[in-house]
């Protein structure tokens, strides 16, 4: 007997294919990121103009390239010189220590932090993406010694990555920066509402990609990923036994065939299974323990990406979020299932894993940006996968995801 997610059309982890045709094991995201920061175009209509993205400008771009200015002419000319750290530096306190970082932010002689010094310091904190305050520690000397050209640097690598998006951007988008753990709804150029998102483990990347969501699933199930079966599921089903999998809602499938059969956990050598050996194929039912959560917006892709609800909601009070697999966990996917549908996404059918299409499908942006001038002042943003290293001269070193 069949069950109702291999008559479903859609296997989450899967390339998309149609509803005769066999479920491929989904995808590991390390296998098929190749370049980390490379932009892949699901959709080729979303690709920039021909003639390569060097040219390529849009509200993005610009954006960045005036904040690059702006950097450029408040700090590109000051002093580069390097400090000692000796001590922590706070408001009233003298020194030489206190004379060179006047110096080195462009004060008049003297060596007191008198008030003027204190506000200097809190603008480059809060431009550099440091912890908020008007005092010199450790942070903000290494900061100021890795100079101007190192952020000018960085700038330019995320004007880079901004030029892989179209220069005529679709007049409503969802735009998703890893990099901050964000997920932004735009009209035109214009923000109309943001929410927080968790992204992929540093071992397990969220990829940069552009491609068109053209429906929800609602009560859908979850195709666990075979690395996440091997060196997760495998592990406590081995020294939990069956009633893990039971607990977690999981059930087992013989393969990624539409007439995979279902077995019985007990007869599966789960160990032979952790040490690659044996492969099966692992689902977690509908409900409320189900990782996708109530919802998940699919916009069909070679690397299993997707947008989703998360039964785990108290992640989102932490400040990092690195936690998933690859795909983006939403804060409030029912606010943006509303956006996107213009209503709530409502199935009208009591079955599992059931389709709603958009009637239009909507674009959406997956990037990485380390740099990008928030209202509040800040620039530069924790690079949380290692792809921003530079070397001495300031020139980009392109590096691996750290894992």
């Amino acid at each position: 007997m069949l069950l109702p997610l291999l008559s479903s059309p859609v296997a989450a982890e899967a390339p998309a294919s149609p509803a005769s045709a066999a479920l491929a094991p989904p995808i590991a995201i390390e296998e098929v990121a190749g370049n980390e920061s490379e932009m892949h175009y699901v959709d080729p209509q979303l690709r920039p103009y021909p003639g390569g993205e060097a040219e390529n400008h849009n509200f993005l771009v610009d954006r960045l390239i005036a904040a690059k200015e702006t950097y450029a002419d408040n700090y590109a000319d000051l002093p580069q010189t390097h400090l000692e750290y000796e001590r922590e530096l706070t408001r009233g306190m003298r020194g030489g220590d206190v004379a060179a970082l006047r110096a080195r932010l462009g004060l008049g002689a003297g060596d007191r932090f008198d008030e003027a010094l204190g506000e200097a310091v809190s603008r480059y904190r809060d431009l550099h993406g440091l912890e908020a305050g008007n005092t010199a520690d450790r942070e903000l000397i290494d900061s100021l010694n890795r100079g101007a050209a190192h952020y000018l640097a960085l700038l330019d690598r995320n004007i880079e990555r901004a030029r892989a998006i179209p220069q005529d951007l679709p007049a409503r988008f969802v735009f998703v920066d890893v990099a901050a753990q964000r997920l932004s709804m735009f009209d035109g150029e214009r923000e109309v509402d943001a929410m927080k998102a968790i992204v992929g483990k540093r071992a397990m990347p969220t990829p940069a990609l552009a491609a068109y969501i053209r429906r929800a699933e609602v009560n859908p199930y979850w195709n666990l990923p075979s690395d996440l079966i091997q060196t997760g599921v495998a592990r406590r089903a081995a020294a939990q036994g069956a009633g893990y999998l039971r607990r977690a809602g999981y059930q087992v499938l013989s393969d990624y065939n539409e007439d995979a059969r279902l077995l019985d956990p007990r007869g599966v050598d789960w160990r032979a299974v952790m040490q690659g050996e044996d492969d099966v194929r692992v689902v977690q039912k509908p409900g409320p323990y189900n990782a996708m959560g109530d919802v998940k917006f699919m916009f069909p892709n070679h690397l299993g990406i997707y947008l989703h609800d998360t039964p785990h909601t108290q992640l989102f009070d932490r400040d990092s979020r690195l936690f998933s697999a690859g795909c983006v966990r939403l804060e409030d996917a029912a606010r943006l299932g509303r956006w996107l549908f213009g209503s709530d996404v409502v199935s009208s059918s009591e079955d599992p894993a059931h389709e709603v299409p958009l009637a239009e499908p909507v674009a959406l942006f997956i990037t990485y940006l380390t740099a990008w001038p928030e209202e509040n002042g800040r620039v530069f943003r924790p690079d949380i996968y290692g792809r921003d290293a530079v070397d001495d001269e300031g020139a980009p070193m392109r590096i691996a995801a750290a894992g």
